[in-house]
């Protein structure tokens, strides 16, 4: 056996220099960097726990590494990585997937919907020689549906899932960092972006602070942010009001208001009502009485000093009628909203003009003709229109995926509330991992439905939500356990009281 393993290490390393020296020779250096995959592929598989919890802490830290597709991050290979190793588990133990059934046929049924239209819009990918473009969101955005269909063969502990979620916060705020140091160094600072990916947002920041202008938008904060929300209506929910829950809670808000986002506020204000819902049950006479004295209070104090707070956050501020604030951020707000309208206007008109995009929809793929003829147009707005950034769920739906498509995909979205909604009802003690899926339950209702009515990108959204989805599968299991560790623990002392007996 000794012998074996040192003839097949010997052979390993033998292939691995000659792909090593293939590689530079034909000038292709960096593709060296593949032979990587093999000890991290062997690694993985033998630390497959290690492997779910880098998914689930690196899905928003837009970590990459040179020569990767600007639009593939690390997040996709662990992802693919996943998706290889489970079917080699299934190959070998044979075992099948029994839960959320219904989600796993409706997100096969929406694989086979893109691939048609792919079939018939085709795929877009320029390492191909294909003359459209876009095909690489294809992958982007299915990869992530390979999710629903993981079954690990472990089980994480409260303990393990606490690691997990201080990790997320970290890598998720990778972005939010990088920014930062780029637009507070005035842009000289740009190296850390060779690991993670540049935001085209930043772009426009350092152009504003480079114009003079007053309003710095810190637009990577919107993702940190919410997050921290989440995590902090976690520990609400649990009845943890803490030290802890309430920092994350102030920062979350913090973040939101540095980046500016409307959205970001109602994520805020949706979190934070459905989470004193929750932890006032009981008590909720008292709690509408009590949220409506806090609310007037506020409100009257955000009308009042909203003029003097940083602009960032005075833009935050007009989802509210009436309020007053800087004419910067208000310009700044109805820009972008007038601009969203119009949007969603051509997009009407593009259904109109092109019927049969309901029957067979129009694809991720676009004209790069016509994609380098924008710099001498509106880029913002007719890339948009061109790529198909439409903005709004319903729409981006209806055009990219046709009827079909949105059929199934609001369905794949009903049903994973349903199912997890149904897990929720069923529990009986709450604990902190019950109630970590709660909080990404009420999150997953509160994204799924600003999707559909406020802001939605396909290639953005729907892979945000099958992970979430995918991360409250992950802890439902958990839950799972941990009741069966509580149900036997006390099984097991009155057993042996039986046999004393």
């Amino acid at each position: 056996m000794k012998a074996t393993k040192i003839l097949v290490s010997l052979i390993s390393i033998a292939f691995l220099m000659l792909v090593v020296a293939y590689t530079f020779r034909m000038g292709m250096a960096k593709y060296s960097l593949v032979v990587l995959t093999i000890p991290i592929t062997i690694f993985f598989m033998n630390h497959q726990k290690i492997l779910y919890g880098a998914i689930i802490c690196t899905v928003f830290s837009k970590l990459t590494f040179p020569g990767l597709p600007s639009t593939l991050y690390i997040y996709h290979l662990l992802v693919l990585l996943a998706i290889g190793i489970h079917i080699i588990n299934v190959c070998i133990t044979k075992r099948k997937n029994k839960q959320n059934p219904t989600v796993r046929f409706l997100s096969g049924l929406l694989i086979l919907n893109v691939a048609i239209i792919i079939l018939f819009r085709g795929a877009g990918l320029r390492i191909l020689g294909d003359e459209n473009w876009g095909g690489m969101r294809y992958v982007e955005t299915l990869l992530p549906l390979g999710l629903i269909f993981l079954t690990p063969q472990f089980r994480f502990t409260a303990d393990e899932w606490k690691k997990i979620f201080v990790f997320f916060v970290i890598f998720s705020g990778l972005p939010l960092a990088s920014e930062a140091v780029f637009l507070l160094s005035g842009g000289r600072v740009y190296q850390q972006f060779y690991l993670v990916n540049f935001n085209m947002s930043t772009l426009s920041s350092i152009t504003s602070q480079e114009m003079g202008h007053e309003m710095v938008r810190f637009q990577s904060a919107n993702k940190i942010g919410p997050i921290l929300l989440v995590l902090s209506s976690g520990f609400f929910i649990f009845r943890k009001l803490n030290f802890y829950s309430l920092g994350m809670y102030v920062l979350g808000f913090m973040l939101i208001g540095l980046s500016g986002h409307r959205s970001g506020m109602i994520d805020m204000a949706l979190i934070t009502f459905v989470t004193g819902l929750i932890y006032f049950q009981k008590k909720k006479v008292f709690y509408f009485i009590f949220l409506s004295i806090i609310s007037l209070f506020g409100l009257l104090l955000v009308y009042h000093y909203a003029a003097h707070l940083p602009l960032t956050f005075q833009r935050m501020f007009l989802i509210l009628p009436n309020i007053e604030v800087a004419q910067e951020a208000r310009l700044d707000a109805t820009i972008s909203m007038e601009w969203r309208l119009d949007l969603w206007k051509e997009a009407l008109r593009e259904i109109h003009n092109n019927p049969g995009y309901l029957l067979l929809g129009k694809g991720l793929t676009y004209s790069s003709t016509e994609y380098n003829a924008l710099k001498f147009f509106d880029f913002s707005y007719w890339w948009a229109i061109l790529t198909s950034n439409y903005h709004q769920g319903i729409l981006s739906l209806l055009i990219v995926t046709g009827i079909p498509g949105f059929i199934i995909t609001t369905a794949i979205f009903i049903q994973g509330l349903k199912d997890h909604t149904v897990f929720q009802k069923s529990l009986t003690q709450r604990t902190l991992l019950s109630s970590f899926h709660y909080a990404f339950l009420v999150y997953s209702y509160i994204v799924i439905v600003k999707f559909y009515v406020v802001y939605g990108d396909i290639t953005i959204y729907v892979p945000s939500i099958i992970y979430m989805f995918f991360v409250m599968n992950l802890l439902s299991d958990s839950i799972r356990q941990e009741e069966k560790n509580r149900i036997d623990a006390v099984a097991v002392p009155r057993d042996a009281a039986a046999l004393l007996r």
